[in-house]
């Protein structure tokens, strides 16, 4: 029984329309069967009950559609009534119930020139009533009375539904309109803040670099390159300030310039550029890769430089000597780097010494894997020590805290 009745009820909530133009069909029936109907003609016979039957189902068909064309539906019915009306001087009630209900759903829905139309037409029909009454046409006042008062109600009914949407609409435009203000506020702020970033980069540590790399010149022209061994460490450092230069540059270039971060290729020369420094320096490196390294983004191909220019630093500082397998993995959602290295190196500290030095590389590397939507792990493994690293590919560059 109860779920019969929540059936009854979800039928009747999606038959809601039609079920409401039944009712005032059957409502206008009725009332004509009783013989209400508004006289135009005192003088002329009376209509056949079939007729005014037959009209109030017409325009009960055509209140069907009035979500769909309300003014298409008002106008025929209209139309129709008026026929009625001159043909056998007599209108139903029941008509105008079903065009009283056209009327509202005019006035809810707010098409404003029909709506003024029918401000107009009331008002001239009830000066016409007034006139009337004022000739003595008492038998043809309360026809044309009933006319402006069908109007005007139906309007005012209409129009104070509306009332509360509209203000709705209007509170929600409003809340988007300052939505959009902060926004804007906080991307003239970033920007701002970017760009101050952008300046101090580019006043303090791209002066510097640039120094270190003078100096370094000037000391291989001084003689500082008869020791091998010291001429191969100021060509290092020479090499290294020239790129660090380079990346200074381009990090104040994204700063200013944000949305031109996602150059394609960048990827592919960044980190590649990394491992052949690395291996320049006697690291000795096999590398695994699968996917397409080329169309990353501008922040996915940064991070990746920096995670590979991590792992292969702590090798160089904790394990030199050491065999360095690494593998990049990319598919369309995330990429994964691993590099493994051996942890005890004869002559040097063992891997494991790394957790003991301070380990702000790798804090660095974690956050910016953080930002990135990914994590980095490292640790020993067995016999290895692993530097384990994934990026989601489909997640933008968050807000440092």
């Amino acid at each position: 029984m109860r779920d019969t009745g929540v059936g009854l009820k979800q039928w009747g909530s999606r038959h809601a329309d039609t079920l409401l133009t039944v009712a005032y069909a059957a409502l206008g029936m009725i009332l004509a069967a009783l013989g209400f109907s508004l006289e135009w003609r005192p003088a002329a016979p009376d209509a056949p009950v079939g007729i005014d039957l037959a009209l109030i189902g017409v325009l009960a068909v055509i209140h069907l559609f009035r979500l769909r064309r309300t003014t298409l539906c008002l106008a025929l019915s209209v139309g129709l009534v008026a026929a009625d009306a001159i043909v056998f001087g007599s209108t139903p009630i029941g008509a105008f119930i079903l065009v009283a209900d056209l009327v509202y759903l005019l006035g809810r829905d707010d098409d404003r020139r029909v709506v003024d139309v029918l401000w107009y037409v009331s008002a001239a029909t009830a000066l016409a009533a007034a006139l009337l009454l004022a000739t003595s046409a008492a038998p043809l006042v309360a026809p044309f009375a009933v006319i402006p008062m069908t109007l005007a109600i139906s309007l005012w009914w209409g129009r104070s539904v509306r009332a509360p949407r509209v203000e709705a609409e209007r509170e929600r435009a409003r809340a988007e309109a300052i939505e959009r203000a902060v926004d804007a506020d906080q991307a003239r702020a970033l920007a701002e803040e970017r760009l101050a970033i952008a300046r101090e980069l580019h006043d303090v540590l791209a002066g510097d670099l640039a120094a270190i790399a003078l100096r370094s010149e000037i000391a291989l022209r001084r003689g500082g390159g008869d020791d091998p061994v010291v001429r191969e460490s100021l060509e290092q450092v020479r090499t290294a300030a020239h790129d660090a230069i380079g990346n200074v540059r381009r990090t104040i270039g994204a700063l200013r310039d944000p949305g031109d971060s996602a150059a394609p290729g960048m990827l592919l020369e960044n980190w590649r550029d990394v491992v052949e420094q690395a291996r320049a320096v006697g690291i000795d490196i096999t590398l695994s890769e699968s996917g397409d390294t080329r169309a990353l983004r501008g922040d996915i191909d940064l991070a990746l430089a920096r995670l590979v220019r991590e792992a292969l630093t702590n090798v160089r500082k904790h394990a030199p000597g050491a065999r360095v397998i690494m593998v990049l993995d990319i598919d369309e959602n995330a990429l994964s780097l691993t590099v493994t290295n051996a942890i005890v190196v004869e002559g040097a500290a063992s891997t494991r010494d790394a957790r003991l030095t301070g380990g702000l590389g790798l804090v660095g590397a974690r956050e910016r894997a953080r930002l990135l939507g990914g994590t980095v792990e490292a640790g020993p493994i067995d016999d290895e020590w692993v530097f384990a690293a994934r990026l989601q590919l489909t997640t933008r560059l968050e807000a440092a805290p």
